[in-house]
């Protein structure tokens, strides 16, 4: 069986080597982007099962990274996650719109919660058969967005 492939585009080393590591841990083969203007042109040629983006970057946004992934044809359905140090009602407005899988804060990242929603992602039904992205927070986090009424 071929290993899924994972494209993590984070600006932080720390994150993206935490990031990384787990991921190469659970068997798939990751490619670390430090730099979001090359971002597209590297998932083009990489070809994943799955992009891990941070949202707050320089020069060019998680969300516009977003955008612009969904506008080819090779990537417009790969799953997307992103990260971010807050996540807010807008966060989870705009990751919504931008068909997002999963947004997580970067505040007390856990790695068994990851790994189990990373799982998640990747085995996880095509693009319009799943509902609102999750969020993963951290105990207290009280950036989360509430829930909405039903």
């Amino acid at each position: 069986m071929t290993k899924k492939r994972v494209l993590v585009i984070e600006d932080e080393g720390l994150t993206a080597s935490l990031v990384s590591d787990l991921l190469a841990a659970e068997g798939y083969e990751a490619k670390v982007v430090s730099n979001p203007e090359s971002a597209l042109d590297r998932a083009l040629q990489f070809r994943p099962d799955l992009i891990i983006s941070d949202i707050d970057m320089p020069k060019v946004s998680g969300f516009e990274l977003a955008r612009n992934f969904r506008k080819h044809v090779a990537l417009q359905n790969v799953p997307l996650v992103l990260l971010t140090s807050m996540v807010t009602r807008e966060v989870m407005l705009t990751a919504r719109q931008l068909g997002v899988r999963e947004v997580f804060s970067k505040r007390g990242l856990d790695a068994d919660q990851l790994r189990e929603r990373l799982h998640r992602v990747l085995d996880a039904p095509p693009p319009g058969e799943t509902g609102q992205p999750d969020t993963q927070e951290a105990p207290g986090d009280t950036g989360a967005a509430p829930p909405e009424d039903s």
